[in-house]
């Protein structure tokens, strides 16, 4: 057996002025429950929660270190919206294996191997490991002074970690 509701005064509720979401969590019931009692007695939505412009430094935010809900829930802002600031930072979603992930980025090849393969080692988007590198002013590895064959050899996934020697030995061949 259920427990018993006690019955709602609706004509006591903030129909429109919560968005109804909120209204049916504090009241226990479905969001189509408020939005059934709202429109029969014609009130409008509220329109203060998500449609306000909620301003955010985005550049301040743990994105990709928590949850996009969780971080949508401390902002007041849709999950959408912190999903589209943390894909145009180049940052792959929270994972629990990534939550934790402080890269010491001056320790890092930043411009000595591609940003692909350094964003595979680190096992990060590899506009992460570019968007860092602009910021920190370090100019891009780049092959052009080597043949397209050789370009095509060393950049094969199976040479991505190719000790200095090695590579050194390859380049020799393209030479």
């Amino acid at each position: 057996m259920g427990r018993k509701r006690l019955p709602i005064d609706w004509g006591a509720q903030p129909l429109g002025q919560v968005p109804d979401s909120e209204l049916a969590k504090t009241l226990g019931v479905s969001k189509g429950t408020v939005r059934h009692y709202r429109a029969q007695r014609d009130i409008p939505r509220c329109t203060t929660s998500f449609q306000s412009k909620t301003i955010v430094d985005w550049d301040t935010q743990p994105l990709g270190e928590v949850s996009d809900a969780k971080l949508a829930r401390e902002l007041g802002v849709d999950r959408s919206s912190v999903a589209k600031a943390r894909r145009r930072h180049g940052i792959s979603p929270s994972d629990p294996s990534s939550r934790k992930k402080n890269i010491d980025w001056a320790a890092q090849p930043l411009g000595e191997m591609t940003d692909q393969q350094l964003a595979d080692k680190l096992r990060v988007h590899v506009q992460t490991v570019t968007k860092t590198r602009n910021r920190l002013g370090i100019a891009a590895y780049r092959h052009r002074d080597l043949p397209r064959r050789a370009l095509r050899e060393i950049s094969s996934p199976r040479r991505a970690y190719l000790s200095e020697e090695e590579l050194n030995g390859l380049l020799g061949r393209f030479g």
